[in-house]
């Protein structure tokens, strides 16, 4: 959580159209990135965005061609979608309150760097080879737009998403809130408890039939701890639990993030979202059944669809 010690500037976000609340990353905002960074042991270096020709252009792209309804969710919250650099991983976001501990809202902050030159299909593709060390002869391809779509705004609508979902478990109480420590048993979360359950001391873990052995090595945006030769297993014991994605099955809040972007990705958008693993150049296994088109994903999407035509406030 961002302490703010000027809670107008904040709030003056909130006013503006949604589409007017994006630009470079306030200097609060960067200092805030920085300490995390150090307190987490990131090697990351927080700073100002270099210039990247075409990157705001790009952005206010992304967001005009997201579904109305999300849109809809996330403007009442969003404080802006900032550019910047040394971020640790291609996005963060979190939240923003006023001296007194009172929740303005929250903010998404892009690394311009990781954008800089790169297709949805590249910058997935690598998101989903970072638990893995290389191994010869093994390739990892992740795809989430078909060829029409292949460009940079694709890759920032599904980073978008995946953030809106974080946002959105913050300033609608869909996770525990990470900023507070436990106050004991956490109360039941739907989107939650449907792959996991609390511990008496509000600590969550997957539930029966949930957990898998490799769970545990998945790091992204870190050292791997896994190799591709592990890649078949991992995703073979993916299918066999109710995780979209092997990042979902990191935690929980990584799970509404990244099943909140799946969902709106394929439900909502239509488009891709595919792993298959080659060996030699050949496939050693065939794109998976959508997770969208099974039990699981029907699951999820129904708390989703409810979320989106609930009010926004």
């Amino acid at each position: 959580m961002l302490v703010t010690a000027d809670p107008l500037l904040w709030e003056a976000l909130l006013r503006r159209p949604l589409a007017e609340r994006r630009g470079a990353a306030p200097r609060e905002l960067i200092d805030f990135i920085g300490r995390y960074n150090q307190a987490t042991g990131r090697p990351a270096v927080a700073r100002a965005a270099a210039p990247i020709a075409d990157l705001d252009t790009d952005l206010d792209a992304a967001l005009a061609g997201l579904p109305a309804a999300v849109l809809r969710h996330v403007e009442p919250c969003l404080l802006g979608v900032f550019l910047m650099e040394g971020t640790g991983a291609s996005a963060v976001s979190s939240v923003v309150a006023g001296p007194e501990g009172e929740l303005i809202g929250a903010f998404i902050a892009l690394d311009a760097a990781v954008f800089a030159d790169i297709t949805a299909n590249a910058w997935f593709e690598r998101r989903e080879n970072m638990p893995f060390e290389a191994a010869d002869g093994l390739r990892l391809e992740a795809r989430i737009a078909d060829a029409a779509h292949d460009d940079r705004v694709a890759a920032l609508q599904f980073v978008l998403l995946h953030e809106f979902g974080h946002v959105l478990a913050a300033v609608k109480a869909l996770a525990p809130m990470w900023w507070r420590a436990s106050a004991g048993r956490a109360p039941s979360y739907p989107l939650l408890d449907l792959c996991w359950q609390a511990a008496p001391d509000g600590r969550f873990a997957p539930r029966a039939g949930h957990d898998f052995a490799l769970r545990g090595q998945l790091v992204y945006y870190g050292v791997p701890r896994l190799s591709l030769l592990d890649a078949e297993a991992a995703y073979a014991a993916l299918r066999r639990t109710g995780f979209p994605t092997l990042y979902a099955a990191t935690s929980v809040h990584e799970d509404i993030a990244d099943s909140f972007a799946g969902y709106v990705h394929v439900r909502l958008m239509g488009r891709p979202l595919e792993h298959r693993l080659h060996r030699a150049g050949a496939p050693v296994t065939a794109p998976a059944a959508s997770y969208w088109q099974g039990s699981h994903g029907d699951a999820r999407a129904a708390l989703f669809e409810a979320l989106l035509d609930a009010p926004p406030y």
